[in-house]
């Protein structure tokens, strides 16, 4: 199979070119950012307090949505946000930030793109709570970057980034490396979405492999020295031959304890027929089906604990998508109500941070349809515990 026939995530890999949104509901957020003129979509968020967060995406000009992005990065100190410039390569104009993750107020690493007309590369900026720095990640010749990057951060100074591809870039004290993940055996090409790390000798990555133009599940662990596949047990039948299984995001509490959820799709086309969780228990992963509302999918998840995670995604109606997040107890998943965006504006989450069972945040962005001819806005919703509250920044 080749390597673009791979099940893929649509949604995040065109973030950037379809969020939008007219207008910001009541007590919107301001960014600094002109509406009109420049477009957002947020795609990473770390919490280490809930007076602490960053999040991190992309602005664009409206009149050309798209690839002409520049990064974007924003600080929430529990009452408003501050948007921070964010510096690039020397000799680069545009990029983006796809993920991010913070140990403390003075430390945190997003990674991302720059570069322009098909050239450039992946990239690191690393936060000490005053400035970013721009650090251009070591990529290998032979390899074609391709985008989409995840980050996990255990301690300062020691980080995982994984991208579009078995590949993973290692950070120790101040120095990048790249290492290359192993695949199983026979099988043509691999994607690693996504990657939780517990501490520095303990990450969980993400992804999918292909054998036999079939997609499976694939994880990875990183012990500090090599990385090793992950046993996995079997998980839901599609019911259909020609079936893709991928897993889209991983988040540990422990060692022991980890939760991963995908999708199973039809072959051909993209159609979602089972979205899925795996359950990591520190010998093997087990799976089970997910009920949910029509059309949903979870997209990001993060856990507290071995009995509280929130995943959060979006769900789609024919033509109408709305922000989703479900609620995890250990046992069972709840569906936590979303309030939808005024005027039949579209939403949907790609990522989200958890302090406690009392505080999560979650980011994407609104639209309206047709997303091309409006302003994006970048969605912020905010959980109590209880319920939650969404702010728009355009």
């Amino acid at each position: 199979m080749r390597r673009g026939a791979i099940a893929a995530l649509p949604v995040l890999a065109a973030l950037g070119a379809v969020l939008g949104c007219s207008g910001a509901p009541a007590g919107a957020v301001a960014a600094g950012i002109s509406p009109g003129t420049l477009q957002s979509a947020l795609s990473g968020v770390s919490c280490v307090s809930s007076s602490y967060c960053v999040a991190v995406g992309s602005a664009g000009h409206s009149a050309n949505p798209g690839p002409d992005t520049v990064p974007l990065a924003m600080i929430w100190n529990g009452t408003q946000l501050r948007e921070t410039a964010v510096p690039l390569p020397k000799g680069w104009p545009l990029g983006q930030l796809d993920s991010v993750s913070c140990v403390s107020a003075s430390y945190c690493v997003a990674v991302g793109g720059y570069g322009s007309g098909g050239s450039g590369g992946p990239l690191a900026e690393t936060w000490n709570g005053r400035a970013w720095t721009a650090t251009e990640l070591p990529w290998p010749a032979r390899k074609d970057y391709v985008g989409i990057a995840a980050v996990s951060c255990a301690v300062a100074g020691s980080c995982v980034v994984t991208f579009d591809g078995a590949s993973g870039e290692l950070l120790t004290g101040t120095k990048w490396t790249w290492r290359e993940e192993p695949l199983p055996r026979r099988s043509a090409v691999g994607v690693l979405w996504t990657v939780s790390c517990v501490r520095a000798a303990y990450c969980v990555l993400a992804g999918e492999f292909n054998r036999n133009e079939h997609d499976s599940p694939l994880f990875e662990l990183w012990n500090g020295r090599t990385f090793t596949a992950m046993k996995t047990g079997p998980y839901p039948d599609p019911g259909n031959p020609e079936a893709s299984t991928a897993m889209s995001t991983v988040s540990c509490a422990s060692a022991s304890s980890c939760l991963a959820t995908g999708s199973t799709t039809q072959t051909p086309g993209p159609e979602i027929a089972q979205s899925i969780a795996a359950l990591w228990n520190g010998k093997t992963w087990s799976f089970t089906a997910l009920a949910g509302p029509r059309g949903f999918g979870l997209l990001s998840v993060w856990c507290v604990s071995p009995s509280y995670c929130m995943g959060v995604g979006n769900t789609n109606h024919g033509t109408v998508d709305n922000a989703l997040a479900m609620s995890y107890d250990g046992r069972s998943w709840t569906v936590t109500s979303v309030p939808a965006l005024p005027d039949g504006d579209r939403s949907q989450f790609v990522s989200i941070s958890c302090v406690s069972p009392a505080y999560c945040v979650a980011v994407g962005g609104g639209w309206t349809p047709p997303a091309n001819t409006v302003t994006n806005a970048g969605l912020i919703g905010f959980w109590n515990g209880k319920s939650w509250r969404l702010v728009t920044v355009s």
